[in-house]
């Protein structure tokens, strides 16, 4: 049945046709968003920074039928056994148990309630109220740490940057010099509410992405407080 949907999908989109599932419209218009932002740089290797147990990666195959490499790093070791376990029928998806940051070594990681909302840095005394339980620390794990100009991609890689760390991304960037002239997209979280202390608002993190030579193309909302946006995901293009 996945085979016949998935065949379905590829012959409608090469008619113009769009099939429009049974999810948010800022979803859909994102993976299309994505999709063609894939396709037009002719991307080879997406970087799942922040991957969790590979739901950013399942979604480039389910959603913007991406047939490329797909690198995930993941951390927290108990996570990281689920997303290995995921990656495992798949010879295009490599999982590495790192995290990544601007220099090589160890750190202690504030693992949550919700392990989604893990983090480096500590959640924020202006917690969005919904939030106060999930994003509470419940444990500290120690990391790998790794810059990722030291991790051995492949020869001829045009990469597209997904970076979800829940507000370090600019700590991933400034470990990335070198691999920054492979790196044709990116994508990373804007963040218009404080939840984590000393994490880069919006417009820091557009700067940052901007003075490594990517324009903004976009951003779709991720969540809302009542109607008022917390986060939403920024794309950028070279």
């Amino acid at each position: 049945m996945q085979f016949v949907k998935a065949i379905t999908k590829q012959i409608l989109w090469k008619l113009g046709c769009q099939v429009i599932p049974n999810q948010p419209i800022e979803e859909v218009a994102f993976s299309v968003r994505l999709k063609n932002l894939l396709s037009h740089h002719a991307i080879n290797c997406v970087l799942d920074i922040g991957a969790n147990r590979g739901q950013y990666a399942r979604f480039l195959r389910n959603e913007c039928g991406y047939e490329g490499l797909i690198v995930s790093y993941e951390p927290i070791g108990e996570v990281f056994a689920e997303l290995e376990k995921a990656a495992a029928e798949d010879p295009m998806w490599l999982v590495r148990n790192v995290a990544l940051g601007s220099e090589n070594g160890q750190a202690p990681l504030n693992v949550m309630q919700s392990d989604v909302f893990s983090s480096f840095l500590e959640p924020s005394a202006d917690m969005v109220e919904h939030w106060v339980d999930a994003n509470k620390t419940v444990n500290k794990e120690v990391v790998q740490v790794c810059r990722l100009d030291t991790e051995d991609l492949p020869s001829g890689a045009i990469i597209h940057l997904k970076i979800d760390t829940q507000g370090y991304d600019l700590e991933v960037l400034k470990g990335a010099d070198v691999l920054m002239d492979a790196v044709q997209s990116a994508q990373a979280e804007l963040a218009f509410r404080t939840v984590y202390e000393d994490a880069p608002q919006w417009v820091e993190t557009i700067s940052a992405f901007t003075a490594k030579g990517l324009k903004f193309a976009g951003s779709y909302g991720i969540s809302y407080d009542k109607m008022a946006l917390i986060s939403a995901d920024g794309l950028f293009t070279k």
